[in-house]
């Protein structure tokens, strides 16, 4: 009814939000597509696009999730949303085989938003990535940083376990390798 009224934004947002909880992701989809055309600046816009990059990484369109968390990045660089759709532009790229974009989208996160609690994902990531270029020795580095900032947060286990199947792999050209792939997948099954 009053558009121009400064809690309009945040109505039609809240609109939106109520339609998905309701279980109408037709209509909440709608509502937030409408919302960030008719209110492209407002500091509600980079959570609804947040939203929808979320919804079609989900759906596993992530050309679209790219795009939309790329949005928020673009014309939003200041909103502390950005480590975390740089984070998620980065998996969307994986799930593209984008492994090198990925991996230059991390370092980005890493770079510009050092103190993010989405660095220790960031590094593992990275690592995931590298592997995938068949970078085993740098994705070592990658699962090494990871155990080592946080030995005991989950991730750092599933890090040990890549990091010995990095090390089995360089295993073929050094056999060395081999013991220090057992020495890794021995150290991930004394954990509790």
């Amino acid at each position: 009814t009053y558009p121009e009224s400064p809690e309009a934004p945040q109505a039609t947002y809240m609109q939106g939000f109520c339609r998905y909880l309701q279980g109408d992701i037709e209509a909440a989809l709608q509502i937030c597509r409408a919302f960030v055309e008719t209110y492209p600046n407002s500091p509600w816009t980079p959570e609804v696009l947040f939203w929808l990059g979320e919804h079609a990484y989900n759906q596993g369109d992530y050309p679209k999730a790219q795009s939309t968390f790329m949005d928020i990045v673009a014309r939003f660089p200041q909103n502390e949303l950005v480590d975390d759709a740089l984070f998620w532009t980065g998996n969307a790229l994986l799930q593209q085989d984008s492994f090198l974009e990925a991996f230059t989208l991390y370092g980005r996160l890493a770079k510009e938003a050092p103190e993010s609690v989405l660095l220790l994902e960031t590094r593992f990531a990275q690592g995931e990535a590298l592997s995938e270029l068949g970078e085993f020795s740098r994705a070592i580095l990658a699962y090494e940083e990871v155990i080592k900032t946080a030995p005991d947060h989950p991730l750092a286990d599933r890090a040990r376990g890549r990091l010995g199947d990095c090390l089995f792999t360089l295993g073929a050209t050094e056999a060395g390798r081999y013991q220090e792939a057992m020495d890794a997948y021995q150290a991930l099954y004394k954990r509790p």
